[in-house]
Protein backbone atom coordinates (compact mmCIF):
# COMPACT_ATOMS: atom_id res chain seq x y z
CA UNK A 1 0.00 0.00 0.00
CA UNK A 2 2.84 2.14 0.55
CA UNK A 3 4.44 1.70 -2.39
CA UNK A 4 0.98 2.53 -4.02
CA UNK A 5 0.79 5.91 -2.18
CA UNK A 6 4.37 6.53 -3.26
CA UNK A 7 3.17 5.88 -7.17
CA UNK A 8 0.27 8.12 -7.00
CA UNK A 9 2.20 10.55 -5.02
CA UNK A 10 4.76 10.74 -7.93
CA UNK A 11 2.23 10.50 -10.48
CA UNK A 12 0.23 13.75 -9.01
CA UNK A 13 3.67 15.26 -8.62
CA UNK A 14 4.68 15.10 -11.95
CA UNK A 15 0.89 15.97 -13.61
CA UNK A 16 0.98 19.02 -11.20
CA UNK A 17 4.50 20.28 -12.80
CA UNK A 18 3.36 19.28 -16.13
CA UNK A 19 0.25 21.27 -15.76
CA UNK A 20 2.42 24.81 -14.07
CA UNK A 21 4.69 24.73 -16.79
CA UNK A 22 2.38 25.76 -19.57
CA UNK A 23 0.96 28.70 -17.22
CA UNK A 24 4.88 29.32 -16.48
CA UNK A 25 5.52 29.79 -20.31
CA UNK A 26 2.30 31.86 -20.47
CA UNK A 27 3.72 33.92 -17.98
CA UNK A 28 6.95 35.14 -19.83
CA UNK A 29 5.37 34.98 -23.12
CA UNK A 30 2.68 37.08 -22.52
CA UNK A 31 4.57 40.15 -21.23
CA UNK A 32 6.91 39.70 -24.41
CA UNK A 33 4.32 39.15 -26.57
CA UNK A 34 3.05 42.60 -24.92
CA UNK A 35 6.37 44.29 -25.44
CA UNK A 36 6.78 43.17 -29.07
CA UNK A 37 3.34 44.53 -29.67
CA UNK A 38 4.20 47.72 -27.87
CA UNK A 39 7.36 48.07 -29.30
CA UNK A 40 6.04 47.46 -32.93
CA UNK A 41 7.30 50.89 -34.93
CA UNK A 42 5.34 50.74 -38.49
CA UNK A 43 7.56 52.52 -41.66
CA UNK A 44 4.92 54.95 -43.07
CA UNK A 45 3.74 54.87 -46.89
CA UNK A 46 7.49 55.66 -49.20
CA UNK A 47 4.95 57.85 -51.21
CA UNK A 48 3.86 59.93 -48.13
CA UNK A 49 7.51 60.79 -47.38
CA UNK A 50 8.34 61.41 -50.95
CA UNK A 51 5.48 63.18 -51.86
CA UNK A 52 6.70 66.69 -49.58
CA UNK A 53 10.26 65.58 -49.81
CA UNK A 54 10.01 66.05 -53.52
CA UNK A 55 8.83 69.45 -53.63
CA UNK A 56 11.55 71.16 -55.63
CA UNK A 57 13.78 73.68 -53.43
CA UNK A 58 13.57 77.13 -54.81
CA UNK A 59 16.87 79.02 -55.16
CA UNK A 60 16.48 82.64 -53.86
CA UNK A 61 16.89 85.51 -56.42
CA UNK A 62 19.58 87.23 -56.55
CA UNK A 63 18.56 90.08 -54.98
CA UNK A 64 18.61 88.17 -51.81
CA UNK A 65 22.26 89.15 -51.74
CA UNK A 66 21.74 92.76 -51.59
CA UNK A 67 19.43 92.66 -49.22
CA UNK A 68 21.37 90.56 -46.91
CA UNK A 69 23.79 93.22 -47.56
CA UNK A 70 21.58 96.11 -46.84
CA UNK A 71 20.73 94.07 -43.50
CA UNK A 72 24.20 94.19 -42.76
CA UNK A 73 24.12 97.81 -43.16
CA UNK A 74 21.39 98.63 -40.90
CA UNK A 75 22.99 96.16 -38.25
CA UNK A 76 26.23 98.34 -38.27
CA UNK A 77 24.26 101.24 -37.62
CA UNK A 78 22.57 99.81 -34.73
CA UNK A 79 19.08 101.61 -35.25
CA UNK A 80 17.10 98.44 -33.49
CA UNK A 81 19.64 98.59 -30.62
CA UNK A 82 20.33 102.34 -30.14
CA UNK A 83 16.59 103.43 -30.13
CA UNK A 84 13.03 102.88 -30.43
CA UNK A 85 11.32 102.96 -34.00
CA UNK A 86 8.16 105.66 -33.66
CA UNK A 87 4.82 103.16 -34.61
CA UNK A 88 4.25 106.30 -36.97
CA UNK A 89 5.63 110.00 -37.52
CA UNK A 90 3.29 111.67 -35.60
CA UNK A 91 4.16 109.96 -32.58
CA UNK A 92 7.65 111.31 -32.15
CA UNK A 93 8.16 113.74 -35.29
CA UNK A 94 11.79 115.01 -34.21
CA UNK A 95 13.02 111.30 -33.43
CA UNK A 96 11.59 110.52 -36.81
CA UNK A 97 13.32 113.36 -38.78
CA UNK A 98 16.38 112.78 -36.46
CA UNK A 99 16.33 108.93 -38.05
CA UNK A 100 15.11 109.86 -41.63
CA UNK A 101 17.60 112.65 -42.10
CA UNK A 102 20.67 109.98 -40.73
CA UNK A 103 22.55 109.12 -44.18
CA UNK A 104 21.49 105.46 -44.07
CA UNK A 105 17.88 106.46 -44.19
CA UNK A 106 18.65 108.88 -46.92
CA UNK A 107 19.83 106.02 -49.30
CA UNK A 108 17.41 103.80 -47.87
CA UNK A 109 15.27 103.94 -50.92
CA UNK A 110 17.98 103.70 -53.47
CA UNK A 111 19.43 100.34 -51.87
CA UNK A 112 15.63 98.86 -52.02
CA UNK A 113 15.45 99.52 -55.34
CA UNK A 114 19.41 97.80 -56.27
CA UNK A 115 17.66 95.11 -54.43
CA UNK A 116 14.72 94.71 -56.22
CA UNK A 117 15.98 95.46 -59.78
CA UNK A 118 18.85 92.70 -59.42
CA UNK A 119 16.29 90.29 -58.38
CA UNK A 120 14.20 91.53 -61.55
CA UNK A 121 17.14 90.74 -63.63
CA UNK A 122 16.06 86.94 -63.03
CA UNK A 123 19.76 85.63 -61.68
CA UNK A 124 19.58 83.31 -59.13
CA UNK A 125 21.66 82.49 -55.82
CA UNK A 126 21.61 79.02 -54.32
CA UNK A 127 24.11 79.63 -51.73
CA UNK A 128 21.86 81.12 -49.27
CA UNK A 129 22.16 78.81 -46.10
CA UNK A 130 19.44 79.18 -42.98
CA UNK A 131 21.81 80.99 -40.68
CA UNK A 132 22.84 83.07 -43.41
CA UNK A 133 19.58 84.43 -44.30
CA UNK A 134 18.20 84.42 -40.57
CA UNK A 135 19.07 88.31 -39.36
CA UNK A 136 18.13 89.47 -42.88
CA UNK A 137 14.88 89.55 -41.91
CA UNK A 138 14.86 91.26 -39.00
CA UNK A 139 16.43 94.19 -40.64
CA UNK A 140 14.31 93.63 -43.89
CA UNK A 141 11.39 94.32 -41.06
CA UNK A 142 13.16 97.47 -40.32
CA UNK A 143 13.29 98.53 -43.73
CA UNK A 144 10.13 98.49 -43.97
CA UNK A 145 9.40 100.43 -40.81
CA UNK A 146 11.78 103.36 -42.22
CA UNK A 147 10.01 103.46 -45.34
CA UNK A 148 6.70 103.88 -43.75
CA UNK A 149 8.10 106.82 -41.64
CA UNK A 150 9.63 108.47 -44.77
CA UNK A 151 6.22 108.11 -46.50
CA UNK A 152 4.01 109.40 -43.58
CA UNK A 153 6.52 111.78 -43.23
CA UNK A 154 6.20 113.15 -46.60
CA UNK A 155 2.28 113.02 -46.56
CA UNK A 156 2.63 115.30 -43.66
CA UNK A 157 4.52 117.53 -45.42
CA UNK A 158 2.91 117.04 -48.55
CA UNK A 159 5.41 116.03 -50.51
CA UNK A 160 4.48 114.45 -53.58
CA UNK A 161 6.82 111.78 -53.70
CA UNK A 162 4.78 109.88 -50.65
CA UNK A 163 3.01 107.60 -52.85
CA UNK A 164 6.52 106.66 -54.79
CA UNK A 165 7.42 105.53 -51.92
CA UNK A 166 4.30 103.68 -50.45
CA UNK A 167 4.33 101.73 -54.30
CA UNK A 168 8.13 101.38 -53.72
CA UNK A 169 7.36 99.53 -49.68
CA UNK A 170 4.32 97.41 -52.27
CA UNK A 171 7.17 96.17 -54.52
CA UNK A 172 9.32 95.74 -51.31
CA UNK A 173 6.57 93.39 -49.23
CA UNK A 174 6.15 91.78 -52.65
CA UNK A 175 9.47 90.78 -52.57
CA UNK A 176 10.35 89.46 -49.27
CA UNK A 177 7.49 87.11 -49.78
CA UNK A 178 8.80 85.72 -52.84
CA UNK A 179 12.25 85.16 -50.80
CA UNK A 180 10.65 83.54 -47.73
CA UNK A 181 11.20 79.78 -47.27
CA UNK A 182 10.31 78.35 -44.39
CA UNK A 183 7.43 79.06 -41.38
CA UNK A 184 9.81 81.61 -39.82
CA UNK A 185 10.45 83.64 -42.99
CA UNK A 186 6.90 83.44 -43.75
CA UNK A 187 5.81 84.78 -39.95
CA UNK A 188 8.50 87.33 -40.68
CA UNK A 189 7.14 88.71 -44.36
CA UNK A 190 3.72 88.90 -43.34
CA UNK A 191 4.46 91.19 -40.43
CA UNK A 192 6.47 93.33 -43.14
CA UNK A 193 3.26 93.55 -44.94
CA UNK A 194 1.13 94.15 -42.28
CA UNK A 195 3.06 97.72 -41.10
CA UNK A 196 3.04 98.85 -45.18
CA UNK A 197 -0.62 97.81 -45.40
CA UNK A 198 -2.14 99.81 -42.10
CA UNK A 199 0.13 103.03 -43.51
CA UNK A 200 -1.57 102.71 -46.79
CA UNK A 201 -5.48 102.09 -45.02
CA UNK A 202 -4.36 105.14 -42.53
CA UNK A 203 -3.41 107.61 -45.68
CA UNK A 204 -7.05 106.43 -47.10
CA UNK A 205 -8.71 107.18 -44.24
CA UNK A 206 -7.00 110.50 -44.05
CA UNK A 207 -7.64 111.30 -47.40
CA UNK A 208 -3.96 111.47 -48.88
CA UNK A 209 -4.79 109.19 -51.62
CA UNK A 210 -5.71 110.96 -55.30
CA UNK A 211 -8.85 108.57 -57.04
CA UNK A 212 -6.09 107.04 -59.44
CA UNK A 213 -3.57 105.98 -56.59
CA UNK A 214 -6.63 104.52 -55.34
CA UNK A 215 -7.70 102.24 -58.06
CA UNK A 216 -4.01 101.28 -57.94
CA UNK A 217 -4.80 99.95 -54.56
CA UNK A 218 -8.16 98.51 -55.68
CA UNK A 219 -5.78 96.09 -58.04
CA UNK A 220 -3.90 94.98 -54.94
CA UNK A 221 -3.69 91.09 -55.28
CA UNK A 222 -2.85 88.08 -53.58
CA UNK A 223 0.93 86.62 -54.97
CA UNK A 224 0.02 84.16 -57.18
CA UNK A 225 3.46 82.00 -55.90
CA UNK A 226 1.95 82.42 -52.23
CA UNK A 227 0.72 78.65 -52.21
CA UNK A 228 3.97 77.87 -53.17
CA UNK A 229 6.09 79.36 -50.45
CA UNK A 230 3.59 77.75 -48.31
CA UNK A 231 4.97 74.43 -49.93
CA UNK A 232 8.64 75.99 -49.73
CA UNK A 233 8.25 76.25 -46.09
CA UNK A 234 6.25 72.46 -45.33
CA UNK A 235 9.19 71.06 -47.14
CA UNK A 236 12.01 73.37 -44.77
CA UNK A 237 9.47 72.13 -41.80
CA UNK A 238 9.71 68.02 -42.58
CA UNK A 239 13.38 68.37 -42.51
CA UNK A 240 13.12 70.36 -39.14
CA UNK A 241 10.96 67.38 -37.78
CA UNK A 242 13.53 65.08 -39.59
CA UNK A 243 16.24 66.70 -37.12
CA UNK A 244 14.05 66.21 -33.89
CA UNK A 245 13.41 62.56 -34.39
CA UNK A 246 17.14 61.56 -34.62
CA UNK A 247 18.23 64.50 -31.97
CA UNK A 248 15.15 62.51 -29.58
CA UNK A 249 16.24 58.92 -31.29
CA UNK A 250 19.36 59.51 -29.40
CA UNK A 251 17.78 60.83 -26.48
CA UNK A 252 15.97 57.94 -25.64
CA UNK A 253 18.29 54.72 -26.34
CA UNK A 254 17.59 51.58 -24.39
CA UNK A 255 15.33 48.36 -24.84
CA UNK A 256 12.07 50.18 -22.82
CA UNK A 257 12.45 53.23 -24.94
CA UNK A 258 10.82 51.30 -27.65
CA UNK A 259 7.50 51.69 -26.19
CA UNK A 260 7.53 55.27 -25.30
CA UNK A 261 8.97 56.02 -28.74
CA UNK A 262 8.68 55.29 -32.08
CA UNK A 263 10.25 57.30 -34.93
CA UNK A 264 7.69 55.60 -37.83
CA UNK A 265 4.65 55.82 -36.70
CA UNK A 266 5.35 59.17 -35.62
CA UNK A 267 6.62 60.53 -38.82
CA UNK A 268 3.99 59.07 -40.39
CA UNK A 269 1.42 60.94 -38.23
CA UNK A 270 3.46 64.06 -39.32
CA UNK A 271 2.78 63.01 -42.51
CA UNK A 272 -0.71 62.55 -43.07
CA UNK A 273 -1.27 65.75 -41.02
CA UNK A 274 0.25 67.33 -43.64
CA UNK A 275 -0.67 65.80 -46.59
CA UNK A 276 -2.67 68.66 -47.92
CA UNK A 277 0.02 70.88 -48.64
CA UNK A 278 1.98 67.73 -49.78
CA UNK A 279 0.00 68.53 -53.07
CA UNK A 280 -0.51 71.85 -55.11
CA UNK A 281 -3.81 73.78 -53.93
CA UNK A 282 -5.75 76.51 -54.22
CA UNK A 283 -6.01 79.71 -52.43
CA UNK A 284 -9.14 78.65 -51.96
CA UNK A 285 -8.04 75.15 -50.67
CA UNK A 286 -6.28 76.68 -47.71
CA UNK A 287 -9.03 77.44 -44.83
CA UNK A 288 -10.27 73.80 -44.83
CA UNK A 289 -6.44 72.33 -44.90
CA UNK A 290 -6.13 74.54 -41.89
CA UNK A 291 -9.04 73.46 -40.07
CA UNK A 292 -8.19 69.95 -40.19
CA UNK A 293 -4.60 70.85 -39.47
CA UNK A 294 -5.79 72.47 -36.36
CA UNK A 295 -8.73 70.13 -35.52
CA UNK A 296 -5.86 67.74 -35.64
CA UNK A 297 -3.17 69.36 -33.44
CA UNK A 298 -5.91 70.00 -30.55
CA UNK A 299 -6.85 66.28 -30.53
CA UNK A 300 -3.23 65.35 -30.22
CA UNK A 301 -2.52 67.88 -27.44
CA UNK A 302 -5.41 66.59 -25.58
CA UNK A 303 -5.28 62.65 -25.71
CA UNK A 304 -1.71 62.10 -25.55
CA UNK A 305 -0.79 58.28 -24.61
CA UNK A 306 0.54 57.77 -21.16
CA UNK A 307 2.70 54.96 -22.72
CA UNK A 308 3.03 53.75 -25.43
CA UNK A 309 4.85 56.63 -27.99
CA UNK A 310 4.40 59.30 -25.48
CA UNK A 311 7.30 60.62 -26.56
CA UNK A 312 6.57 61.06 -30.28
CA UNK A 313 2.75 61.99 -29.38
CA UNK A 314 4.77 64.98 -27.25
CA UNK A 315 7.06 65.61 -30.00
CA UNK A 316 3.53 65.74 -32.82
CA UNK A 317 1.98 67.76 -29.86
CA UNK A 318 4.42 70.40 -30.11
CA UNK A 319 5.07 70.51 -33.84
CA UNK A 320 1.86 70.57 -35.64
CA UNK A 321 0.35 73.38 -33.45
CA UNK A 322 2.93 75.22 -34.84
CA UNK A 323 2.12 74.63 -38.64
CA UNK A 324 -1.58 75.20 -38.18
CA UNK A 325 -0.69 78.55 -36.58
CA UNK A 326 1.66 79.47 -39.81
CA UNK A 327 -0.86 78.75 -41.88
CA UNK A 328 -3.52 81.10 -40.42
CA UNK A 329 -0.81 83.66 -40.66
CA UNK A 330 -1.10 82.87 -44.29
CA UNK A 331 -4.67 82.95 -44.78
CA UNK A 332 -4.22 85.86 -42.45
CA UNK A 333 -2.35 87.60 -45.32
CA UNK A 334 -4.63 86.80 -47.70
CA UNK A 335 -7.48 88.46 -46.02
CA UNK A 336 -4.96 91.51 -45.32
CA UNK A 337 -4.44 91.79 -49.34
CA UNK A 338 -7.92 91.80 -50.01
CA UNK A 339 -9.32 93.97 -47.12
CA UNK A 340 -6.79 96.84 -48.26
CA UNK A 341 -8.25 96.16 -51.91
CA UNK A 342 -11.69 96.15 -50.98
CA UNK A 343 -10.96 99.46 -48.47
CA UNK A 344 -9.73 101.61 -52.10
CA UNK A 345 -12.98 100.32 -53.73
CA UNK A 346 -14.89 101.74 -50.63
CA UNK A 347 -12.76 105.41 -50.53
CA UNK A 348 -13.41 105.53 -54.44
CA UNK A 349 -17.17 105.12 -54.24
CA UNK A 350 -17.28 107.78 -51.67
CA UNK A 351 -15.77 110.37 -54.22
CA UNK A 352 -17.74 108.98 -56.27
CA UNK A 353 -20.96 109.04 -54.59
CA UNK A 354 -20.44 111.48 -51.75
CA UNK A 355 -21.30 108.66 -48.92
CA UNK A 356 -20.37 104.79 -48.56
CA UNK A 357 -22.43 102.30 -49.92
CA UNK A 358 -25.34 100.14 -47.54
CA UNK A 359 -23.49 97.08 -48.17
CA UNK A 360 -21.09 95.33 -50.60
CA UNK A 361 -23.82 93.92 -52.39
CA UNK A 362 -24.48 97.77 -53.40
CA UNK A 363 -20.31 98.30 -53.92
CA UNK A 364 -20.31 95.20 -56.01
CA UNK A 365 -23.32 96.32 -58.67
CA UNK A 366 -21.91 99.70 -58.20
CA UNK A 367 -18.71 99.02 -59.29
CA UNK A 368 -19.31 96.11 -61.60
CA UNK A 369 -16.20 94.35 -60.72
CA UNK A 370 -15.39 91.13 -58.56
CA UNK A 371 -15.08 91.89 -54.67
CA UNK A 372 -12.63 89.69 -52.81
CA UNK A 373 -14.39 87.30 -50.99
CA UNK A 374 -13.02 87.06 -46.75
CA UNK A 375 -10.97 83.70 -47.33
CA UNK A 376 -11.55 82.66 -43.83
CA UNK A 377 -15.36 82.20 -43.95
CA UNK A 378 -15.32 82.29 -48.10
CA UNK A 379 -17.88 84.84 -48.29
CA UNK A 380 -17.87 88.45 -48.55
CA UNK A 381 -16.04 90.29 -45.68
CA UNK A 382 -18.70 91.96 -42.63
CA UNK A 383 -19.35 95.74 -43.04
CA UNK A 384 -20.77 98.09 -41.06
CA UNK A 385 -21.32 101.27 -42.75
CA UNK A 386 -23.06 102.55 -38.83
CA UNK A 387 -19.36 101.30 -36.93
CA UNK A 388 -16.94 102.48 -40.04
CA UNK A 389 -15.56 98.96 -40.15
CA UNK A 390 -14.72 95.96 -42.90
CA UNK A 391 -13.53 92.84 -41.43
CA UNK A 392 -12.58 89.17 -41.62
CA UNK A 393 -14.18 86.91 -39.37
CA UNK A 394 -10.53 85.75 -38.77
CA UNK A 395 -9.30 82.20 -37.40
CA UNK A 396 -12.63 81.37 -35.21
CA UNK A 397 -14.72 81.37 -38.31
CA UNK A 398 -17.01 83.79 -36.26
CA UNK A 399 -18.54 86.81 -36.27
CA UNK A 400 -17.96 88.72 -33.17
CA UNK A 401 -19.21 91.46 -34.66
CA UNK A 402 -15.75 93.54 -35.89
CA UNK A 403 -14.18 93.22 -32.90
CA UNK A 404 -10.91 93.42 -32.99
CA UNK A 405 -7.88 95.00 -31.26
CA UNK A 406 -5.59 95.83 -34.24
CA UNK A 407 -6.07 96.80 -37.40
CA UNK A 408 -5.46 93.57 -39.74
CA UNK A 409 -4.18 90.64 -38.69
CA UNK A 410 -0.96 90.92 -36.98
CA UNK A 411 -0.87 88.98 -33.18
CA UNK A 412 -3.10 86.05 -34.30
CA UNK A 413 -5.99 86.77 -31.95
CA UNK A 414 -8.79 84.92 -32.18
CA UNK A 415 -11.72 86.93 -32.90
CA UNK A 416 -12.00 89.20 -36.11
CA UNK A 417 -9.57 90.54 -38.06
CA UNK A 418 -10.09 93.93 -40.26
CA UNK A 419 -9.76 97.76 -40.79
CA UNK A 420 -11.59 100.61 -38.74
CA UNK A 421 -12.41 103.76 -41.18
CA UNK A 422 -14.06 107.35 -40.85
CA UNK A 423 -17.69 106.92 -40.85
CA UNK A 424 -18.17 110.97 -42.15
Amino acid sequence: MDREQRTGRAAGGTASRRSIAPLIIAALALPLMAYLWAARDVLPDSRSASSIVSIPVRPRLAGFKELTALAERIGDAKIEASRRLPANYDEDRQAVDELLDADLAKDLPRAVEETLASAKAGATNTNVSPAAALPTWSSAYTTVRLLTLQMERQWARKDDGAWHTGQLELRFVRFLLSQTRSFNELTSAEASCVVAFRALASAIDAGRLTREQLHELTGLSVPSDLVDRLRDATRNEYAVFEGQLDQVRGQNAGPLSRVFFHPNRTRQAWLASMAELARPPQLEDLEAAQQALSTTATHLSNHQPLVRNSVGSSLLAMSLPGNAEAMAQLIDLVADFRLLAVRATLAIYRIDRGSLPADLVELRASNQAEIPLDPWSRHDFRFSKSDGRIYSVGRDRQDDQGRFTRDLSQGGAELDLGLRFSKE
